[in-house]
Formats: C-alpha cells, structure tokens, sequence
C-alpha cells in the first residue's frame, strides 16, 4: 500500500507542475469562443457517452453530480490521459491529425460514511487548438498573400466538492471550483512569390488569461424496488458565472532574418467571458452489481455573444442526450476474470452552443470501454466514435475517435489510524 501511495503521489505532483495540459485535440472548431467544452466525466463516464447526472457508482467517483458522492465509500483516486485521431474533411480535401493528454485527476473520502463525502480534482473545462490557413489574390496584382490563424490553450477547473445525505434515499451536492487558463492566439500575413530580401510576415498576436470561481450542485434520489434493484432520479445546476481576465494584444513583424516588435495595442485590458447556467437531468434504472442503464439530458443557457469585448461569437442554448448503460456478468466469479469485468455502451447526440457561418454544428458518437478488475480498484478503457459538422455551407466536417484510458484506486485503509502494522 504504500508503494501505491508513493506512486499517486509522484503522480499527482506531476499533474500539479503542468501549467496547462497538453492539446490533444487540433480541430478549426475550437477556434469559436473559449473552444472545445468539455464534460469533466472520468473513463467510466465517457464509455457510456458522458452519463452520470443519475447513475451511482460505488467504485469510482461521479464527477458529474456532486450529490452522487455519498455513493463513496471508500476512499477513491482516479487519474486518466485522453488520445484522439481525427481526420478534417472539406469541399478542398481531407487532412488527418492526432495527439494525446493527462485528461483529469480526482480523489474522493467519506467522512461520514454514507452520508457525507467530499472530493477535490482537476478537470477540464474547454480547450482551444486550431491551425487554419488559406490563400487569397491581391486586389490589382498577380502576387498571392497567405493568411495564417493559430490558437491554442484552455480552461481548466480545480474543484472541491461534498455530498451529504440529507433523508433517507435523497442527497445534496454541492462543488465550488476556481476555473483558470491561458488562451494564445496569432494572425499571420505572408506575401508569397517575392524575393528573399523583401519577403516578410506581419503577425497579430493575442494573449488572455482567465481566473475566477464558479458553483455548482446536484440532487440525487433513489427509490429502493427490491433488495437488488433501484430508480435513481439526478438533477444538477450550475450558477451563471462571469469569469475575469487580462488580455494583450500586439504586433510583429518577421522575415527571414529575424522578428521585429512592433506597436503593443492593448496591455492588461480587463475582459471577462459570461459561462453559461446549465440544467441537467438524469434518470437510471440498476440492478446492484450486475447491470445499470440510464439517460441523460443537459441544457446550457448561453447568451448570444458571452464576450463582446474580444471577438464576436454567435451562441444558441446548448443541448446534449446521452443514453448508455453497463454491465458485469458475475462481480463474484472466482473462475472467470472477464465475468468480473464491467462492460458499458453509450450514444450522444449534442448541439454545440456556437453557430459556424450561421450554422448549427452537432455532434454524434458511440461510446464504450471496459473496467478491468485489480482487486476495489480497476484499469479503465474508453473509446468513441464520432463525428461533427458537415461540408455543406462551406463548413467543416470531422470524423474522430477519442480513447480514455484511467486507473480507480480504491482503498478503505486511508485515513484511518492502525494499531498494528
């Protein structure tokens, strides 16, 4: 056990040290806004397609639905890294990118148990990575300009978090998070077709950076039909929050002999970015141990345009359907270690809060994976399959497949004080 400790430990400072994680996903999608937002879910989670706002589960921690926590009973540590693989298609042709991540930490106590646990973590909130090029004629000349845009960063969130069980089958959660992040942007001009001594490129560049708080909560009740089987409702809310930042913004020129600092346009300007409130409902059906199914719905209110200071982005409301489920043949086989092995499934349907040339952009993906059993804890596999966007108006479509792979650590010595060792 305490090679185990030492082995989270190292890992944890690790994660800690990073200033921001590594992008993993290069799509012109994230280019809108603060980019890709993301779930926060856990292997688990994202093998059924993101469902958890009503589903417990006892041997890892519910990122999803604070209220889920009381679910904890021992204690519990989960870390993953994300990969993707996607390939970019338009009426131009078609180009292939991948890469990979650390995706999230957690850890989760009880400090009641079963009727009051807490969890803190990381996790993401959204990331940005596009590299977007493209040529164009100059009005009245045969010379040729290139146009270059490159982003990238993100958000992320570092909560704490406690569920209480406040009646019987009923809980309430509720998380506090400080959400912080960089965003680096550029505009790149490039005259193509002249010579060496008088080619150059003018480049506009652009940093944010973000720190502020956000809250949220959940309910969660369960409905006892037999000693094995259980309704379980979930419903979470997250407050409207105005995040608050820096921006800089400046211009360079470069040529083959160097770059050249031009005139800083704005320093320090105090900007923020309005995030949305979000309602989510959740709704699962379980047999103890054997099998679990359950459907989700989530709602986001976005305002039109959340940051009229920077750079103008449509917004809709947001709406995301999740139904997925899993399964474990014999959690007690001593015979059979597949048997023992948790099997999960999952579709999502989501229509992204942005508009893209005025457009709806939705996405759709088959999730699934496995939980390996190592004892309480397990080594956790995702997968999906999905694609978003079309190449209709001149948009965009991607066709991708993500991979989630964690470990749960569950252990229900820590924190406790031995007499004999």
């Amino acid at each position: 056990m305490r090679g185990i400790r030492l082995v989270i430990t190292g890992w944890v400072a690790l994660f800690c040290c990073a200033t921001s994680y590594a992008q993993v996903t290069l799509s012109p999608f994230t280019l809108y806004g603060i980019g890709d937002i993301k779930e926060g879910s856990f292997a688990n989670q994202f093998a059924m397609g993101d469902l958890g706002i009503g589903t417990p589960t006892v041997f890892h921690i519910n990122g999803m639905n604070p209220a889920m926590l009381t679910q904890n009973l021992m204690s519990t540590f989960q870390m993953g890294v994300a990969a993707d693989i996607r390939t970019l298609s338009s009426s131009n042709g078609s180009d292939r990118n991948g890469g990979a991540n650390l995706a999230y930490f957690a850890y989760a106590f009880p400090i009641v148990s079963g009727k009051w646990s807490s969890s803190f973590g990381l996790v993401p909130l959204s990331r940005m990575n596009y590299n977007i090029g493209y040529t164009a004629n100059v009005n009245n000349s045969t010379t040729q300009v290139e146009y270059l845009f490159k982003g990238n960063g993100g958000l992320s969130k570092a909560y704490f978090s406690n569920g209480f069980k406040i009646y019987k089958g009923l809980s309430l959660g509720v998380r506090g998070s400080f959400v912080f992040g960089e965003f680096n942007k550029s505009a790149e001009t490039f005259l193509l077709g002249l010579t060496s001594g008088t080619n150059y490129t003018t480049a506009y560049k652009e940093k944010i950076n973000y720190a502020d708080f956000e809250f949220g909560g959940g309910l969660h009740y369960q409905q006892k039909l037999t000693e094995r089987t259980a309704v379980n409702l979930g419903v979470v809310y997250d407050l409207p929050s105005s995040i608050s930042g820096t921006r800089f913004a400046g211009l360079e020129r470069r040529s083959t002999g160097g770059s050249t600092p031009g005139d800083t346009l704005i320093l320090d300007q105090s900007v923020a970015f309005n995030l949305p409130k979000k309602l989510g409902f959740g709704v699962s059906f379980e047999n103890l141990n054997k099998f679990t199914v359950g459907f989700d719905a989530r709602i986001s209110e976005w305002n039109e345009n959340p940051s009229p200071e920077i750079v103008s982005t449509t917004y809709q409301k947001g709406l995301k359907l999740v139904l997925g489920g899993e399964y474990t043949p014999d959690i007690s086989s001593v015979d059979s270690y597949l048997a023992r092995t948790t099997f999960r499934l999952g579709a999502a349907w989501e229509r992204l809060p942005y508009l893209a040339n005025g457009n709806d952009v939705t996405d759709f993906g088959i999730n699934f994976g496995s939980s390996f059993p190592m004892g309480v804890s397990s080594f956790d596999v995702a997968a999906k399959i999905g694609r978003r966007g079309s190449v209709t108006d001149n948009l965009i479509k991607e066709n991708y497949i993500q991979i989630y792979i964690g470990a749960t650590i569950n252990d229900r010595g820590w924190f406790v004080r031995r007499k004999y060792d």
